[in-house]
């Protein structure tokens, strides 16, 4: 029988092929932020559909009281859609699209697919409601394969451009809200969607060749239900045990060298997926059956203490605070604005597009009335490839 791949689950297929098999013994990891992305999902949707006259079946309605502090984010959504899509093209929510391929079959649920009259031109966005930033449009596989499979059922398609849509990331911290990748004819590449069907029908039959071999890295771990059970991540996780000889001692230097660094870099993205659902569960755990006990014979137990501050009534904090803190200085001496969220007032407000080519737009106002107020630092991220 042939293997069922979703386009979600390939950019952890195509880095660890063994996470295939893995994957489909255990169950699915599903927290609290899974059930508020699909809540925020059915609130966009349902405005898309109701607003933007799209088509498709959003099936039944989820506990929508876990979007209660996040449908800002179906709004941020509902507008780059609006921005997106001409008037005169279709568009669909929750598009079922598949595809037999001579070794697997792909499947896919595009959230938003609009589509020229004729057919030759595309574009797809896709909401991201989390927390963790997810890879840039251009370096997600999964929104390669939404193209492919988009290309697959309309052959006319030439153009195609694709955006990942994730409004809790700040760009004050270097990660873009919107990315993008755009695909069409050249004189070099005539048929670039074409090569990308291709290219990566090859990859998913390579890493379907591989399917025992595991692989840990940032993204695969990251997003793997199999991950605290995966033999590779428990033998990462175990090389953290060992006894000093005397060569450990001697390579000891003052300042660690450039390999240590790097392995230190690739552990750390590598394992922390798997160690915050490690955490997540073992609490579940322990909460259900008061303790757990690990081989070495260590009880682990959960202390319950205070934690950080929700605001969940902006306007009233803020007029609680001027009555003891009425002074601007006080104002300025406890808030932090974020520029990101003040570029979103200002399209709101304003009724302007976020970004983009028209004559005013909330990054024209704020960079001619506020970024000589500001100055936007220099991120660096370490990449590994």
């Amino acid at each position: 029988m042939k293997p069922r791949i979703r386009c979600s689950e390939l950019d952890r297929i195509l880095a660890c092929p063994g996470s295939l098999t893995l994957n489909a013994r255990v169950d699915p990891r599903e927290g609290d932020e899974g059930l508020m992305g699909t809540a925020v999902h059915y609130i966009a949707h349902s405005r898309i559909k109701a607003e933007l006259g799209a088509v498709g079946d959003l099936g039944p309605e989820p506990d929508l009281s876990k979007a209660k502090l996040s449908e800002w984010i179906a709004n941020f959504y509902v507008r780059e859609v609006q921005e997106s899509i001409p008037p005169d093209w279709s568009l669909e929510c929750e598009a079922a699209l598949e595809w037999e391929f001579e070794n697997f079959i792909l499947t896919g649920h595009p959230d938003d697919i609009g589509m020229s009259p004729d057919t030759t031109e595309a574009c797809g966005l896709d909401l991201k409601a989390g927390y963790i930033p997810v890879d840039i449009a251009e370096e997600n596989w999964q929104m390669s394969a939404y193209g492919v499979l988009l290309r697959l059922n309309y052959p006319e398609l030439l153009k195609l451009r694709y955006k990942i849509v994730q409004p809790r990331n700040d760009e004050d911290d270097g990660h873009p809200r919107v990315s993008e990748f755009y695909l069409e004819p050249t004189v070099d590449n005539p048929d670039p969607i074409g090569r990308l069907v291709a290219i990566l029908e090859q990859k998913i039959n390579d890493a379907i060749k591989r399917d025992r071999e595991l692989e840990t890295g940032r993204v695969q771990c990251r997003w793997c239900s199999a991950a605290l059970q995966c033999a590779a991540a428990i033998k990462l996780r175990d090389e953290m045990k060992h006894t000093l000889t005397d060569e450990d001692i001697a390579d000891v230097k003052r300042r660690a060298d450039d390999v240590t660094l790097a392995g230190w870099v690739i552990a750390a993205k590598t394992l922390s997926r798997p160690i915050e659902d490690a955490m997540d569960l073992a609490k579940e755990r322990i909460a259900e059956v008061g303790s757990i006990v690990s081989a070495e014979g260590e009880t682990l137990t959960v202390k319950t203490s205070a934690g950080s501050y929700e605001v969940v009534d902006p306007a009233g904090y803020m007029a609680a605070f001027r009555t003891i803190l009425p002074g601007e200085d006080d104002l300025v001496a406890c808030f932090k604005p974020s520029q990101t969220k003040v570029k979103d007032r200002i399209s709101e407000k304003m009724n302007v597009p976020k970004s983009g080519k028209a004559a005013v737009t909330s990054t024209t106002i704020f960079d001619g009335h506020l970024r000589i107020f500001v100055k936007q630092n220099e991120r660096q991220t370490i990449v590994i490839s």
